[in-house]
Formats: C-alpha cells, sequence, structure tokens
C-alpha cells in the first residue's frame, strides 16, 4: 500500500480462479488515515466488492463490470482501526485485480 506520507509497497492482489489469493484482504488504518484511495479493475464479467471496517460495518459497496476498466475508490477510514476489503459476489470466470501501488492512504 502506498502511503503518501509514508512507505511505498509494490505488491498486487490479484483474484482469479487459479491464483486465489482468498475472497478478502486487510489493511492497517490505526485510525491514522481520513481517507483510502483503491484502484480496481475486474476482468470477465462483474463483481461486487465491500469494504469493511473492523467491526463489520460497511464503509463503501462497489459493483465493477469488466468494462468500467480501471476505477478509482475513495473511503472514509479516520474512524477505522483496520478495514477488510471483500468480494461478496462474483461472475464465474471473474478476476479482481487491485494494483496496491496505486492506491494510497492519507492523512
Amino acid at each position: 500500500m502506498a502511503m503518501k506520507d509514508s512507505n511505498t509497497y509494490k505488491d498486487v492482489y490479484l483474484h482469479t480462479d487459479s491464483a486465489k489469493q482468498g475472497n478478502s484482504f486487510q489493511i492497517m488504518t490505526g485510525k491514522k488515515y481520513a481517507k483510502l484511495h483503491l484502484e480496481l479493475a475486474v476482468t470477465g464479467g462483474a463483481q461486487e466488492i465491500v469494504i469493511m471496517d473492523h467491526n463489520n460495518s460497511t464503509l463503501k459497496k462497489v459493483s465493477l463490470a469488466a468494462e468500467d476498466g480501471l476505477v478509482g475508490v475513495d473511503v472514509d477510514v479516520s474512524a477505522a482501526d483496520f478495514i477488510f476489503v471483500e468480494i461478496v459476489d462474483e461472475g464465474p470466470g471473474t478476476s479482481l485485480f487491485v494494483p496496491l501501488t496505486s492506491s494510497y492512504l492519507t492523512k
């Protein structure tokens, strides 16, 4: 996760039928940041993504389709210790791609 005022991480989250890294991933925020910006893309169909805080409260729902391309999503994370980004519905053969190198947290 690239943070505007901290370290830059070179990583990608990829969820496919053959290379599953799980249906969710977690980002630690420690109530230190105001906003999370994620870049998301889906190939081969559509998916629904939910971004939740440490209390499992939904912060944002995002519906993505392959034709949307790379989509930027901003989420208020000021009250969150950590957040989960979870795939809650996915079409057969779809893949979720999250380039964390272009996603970031801001204060």
